[in-house]
């Protein structure tokens, strides 16, 4: 990524960096507190490895060692984290695969 945006710097046009989102600095602790709670997640591996939620104890301990430690702010970070996982989760699960024209639908046994 740095060599892609040193590129990008450099006046170079990087089509791997158009239509990225922006992220506010102010939400840098809490994008680098996600990255390394998922870093650590465990994974179901079945038919495709799908990545389980991020544990609360995960998060709470984080939170103890790296803040946030003002009164209140840790539901608000549970929740930001939370958030973020979700939105994760739900693009990490296995998509159905299109069916063929004219294909049956498969009979469910009882």
């Amino acid at each position: 990524m740095d060599k892609l945006e040193g590129l990008e710097r450099q006046g170079k046009r990087v089509k791997a960096l158009e239509g990225r989102p922006t992220l506010w600095p102010h939400l840098m602790p809490i994008w680098s507190a996600y990255l390394g709670l998922s870093a650590g997640r465990s994974w179901s591996v079945g038919m495709a490895a799908i990545p389980n939620p991020i544990p609360f104890e995960a998060i709470d301990r984080w939170a103890a060692r790296f803040g946030p430690h003002e009164e209140g702010e840790f539901e608000e970070f549970l929740s930001m984290i939370r958030t973020l996982d979700a939105i994760h989760l739900e693009h990490s699960m296995p998509k159905p695969k299109p069916k063929k024209a004219g294909q049956p639908e498969p009979e469910l046994q009882p």
